[in-house]
């Protein structure tokens, strides 16, 4: 996945007639090539100098520099929010297989002799079973 900061670079550089090197980008910038990889996947702002050499660089304007920043590391922050809620979710219910589910009875209809709803030809014939 590549951030909105990632693409602005990218596509100054696939504009260019000789599209440079990324370390070669990373050294117009000033920063070093690890701190230019980590902005596929910000997890930080970079720091204003770097947003203002991009800015230079690419001649976009640096409003746009800065919110783009700012949309990549809202997107990676939301992604590790949305992997963490997707894993709370998968440990609960794996844990709720590991427990065997509560199974009640059914209701038993129990008719008495002195209920006055049933008559008596019920009340025979639910003796006659108990019986059995």
């Amino acid at each position: 996945m590549s951030t909105p900061l990632w693409r602005l670079v990218e596509e100054w550089r696939d504009s260019q007639p000789i599209p440079p090197t990324w370390a070669r980008v990373a050294k117009r910038l000033g920063v070093s090539q690890s701190a230019f990889d980590k902005w596929k996947n910000p997890t930080e702002m970079p720091q204003r100098r770097t947003l203002w050499a991009i800015h230079e660089l690419t001649r976009v304007p640096f409003k746009t520099v800065v919110d783009a920043a700012i949309e990549s590391v809202d997107l990676y922050n939301a992604e590790r929010a949305k992997e963490a809620a997707e894993a709370h979710y998968r440990k609960h219910v794996d844990a709720s297989k590991e427990t065997k589910p509560v199974t009640r009875a059914e209701p038993r209809l129990v008719i008495t002799d002195s209920d006055p709803t049933v008559s008596r030809d019920t009340r025979s014939e639910t003796r006659d079973l108990r019986q059995r």
